[in-house]
């Protein structure tokens, strides 16, 4: 088994302590996922910030909702635990409780 990143909003650069911890052969996932970005009040620019941020990164792209994409993730990449960036926000903080409950979750603070 190995590990995930899913990567959030929060941390997206390659010089984020997640890509040290994770080590270099890990995948690297952000879950695009439009019920979020509504939710948060994501404006267009802001998204287009993102979207082109995840594009110069290693990341796969996956589109739809979290919480249908995240199990199928953790089966494709036969993940045993999965790595993820503190954040504040506390949209995301409920994601993470909800992660916890499927994997063994691992924060990492900047």
């Amino acid at each position: 088994m190995t590990g995930l990143v899913v990567l959030n909003e929060d941390a997206l650069r390659d010089t984020h302590p997640i890509f040290s911890a994770a080590g270099p052969d890990t995948p690297c996932v952000f879950i695009w996922d439009p019920d979020y970005f509504a939710a948060n009040h994501c404006g267009l620019k802001r998204q287009v910030f993102i979207y082109e941020t995840l594009c110069e990164m290693r990341v796969e792209i996956y589109a739809g909702a979290f919480a249908e994409l995240f199990p199928a993730l953790l089966a494709q990449y036969k993940s045993d635990h999965v790595l993820v960036p503190y954040s504040v926000n506390p949209a995301l903080k409920h994601r993470h409780d909800a992660m916890a409950e499927a994997c063994d979750l691992r924060l990492v603070h900047d």
